[in-house]
């Protein structure tokens, strides 16, 4: 084994680990989503994550936080709830592994709003490769409400919000480039959570109905993963390339279909596998594109 093996395992480590604790909150928020309440349960973890995130900025970031970016992480911010809304809306509609993989197409949906924010150039083959993602949306979302089918069925609206989450995604992914040089990650963080806090207040002061004690501790624990797995992330970027990491993101479909298979009872087929397949080798030719 050569001097560089165990580094590189190391931050390979770091990044799935970030990707299971990813599929982990999924796998919370299918479960205790739709009895304690969305509006509850999005207001609660962003709570906490922005109390995590605050005790992080102040204690590592020596950035000063300026009004201008005020007015920009604002905007992002009531971008970001909106679009984890939607994805964890279609979290309680769908099975895990299809909501996962329709958070994918925030790779495809990149593409267009980098070429009219950005202005960047876009090859045919990344055209060719995204048209063949949403074709690849289309084959797993195709046909199975029929009747005996093995899946459970697909819900229109909980696709129509994981594709809408993906499109979001992908404005915040823009959005972070045009500021990525001049802010610290730690001030990202902070108004990634601060901003859905503040937003969702009334719902922290119980107008809207309250959590019980159990149900606080698990929004606490998203919290905390939801950070952990920001933090990880970070790490792992930082000492590798991204299109080097990027395939393991693709472990948390495997890991959303074991997770639904052994807590939900949901299942998988042929028919899904393909499409779940032609996503994410759309999703790698797109990705390997724009980073050249």
């Amino acid at each position: 084994m050569n001097a560089s093996a165990g580094p590189a395992l190391q931050v390979y480590g770091l990044a799935i680990l970030a990707v299971f604790l990813s599929s982990s909150i999924d796998a919370i928020v299918k479960f205790a989503g739709p009895e304690a309440g969305l509006h509850i349960l999005l207001a609660w973890r962003f709570f906490f994550g922005a109390i995590i995130a605050l005790f992080v900025y102040r204690l590592r970031s020596r950035q000063v936080i300026k009004a201008a970016s005020v007015r920009f992480h604002a905007a992002r911010g009531l971008i970001q709830l909106l679009s984890v809304s939607l994805y964890f809306y279609s979290i309680t509609q769908l099975s895990l592994a299809v909501a996962t993989v329709l958070s994918f197409t925030s790779v495809l949906f990149v593409l267009p709003v980098a070429a009219i924010v950005l202005r960047e150039k876009v090859s045919v083959v990344a055209v060719l490769a995204a048209a063949a993602g949403f074709l690849g949306v289309a084959i797993t979302v195709l046909d199975i409400t029929a009747a005996g089918h093995p899946v459970e069925v697909i819900r229109p609206f909980g696709v129509a919000a994981g594709l809408a989450s993906g499109c979001l995604t992908a404005i915040l992914l823009v959005f972070l480039r045009l500021r990525s040089a001049s802010e610290d990650s730690h001030v990202i963080s902070l108004f990634t959570n601060l901003v859905p806090a503040i937003v969702l207040l009334p719902v922290l002061t119980g107008m809207f109905g309250a959590p019980s004690l159990i149900e606080i501790c698990l929004f606490f624990l998203l919290g905390v993963l939801g950070y952990s797995v920001w933090f990880l992330l970070s790490v792992a970027y930082a000492r590798a390339r991204a299109q080097t990491l990027a395939p393991t993101e693709y472990l948390s479909v495997a890991i959303a279909a074991l997770y639904g298979y052994a807590f939900f009872g949901e299942g998988i087929d042929l028919r899904m596998i393909a499409g779940i397949a032609v996503i994410i080798c759309a999703c790698l030719l797109v990705t390997r594109g724009r980073l050249k």
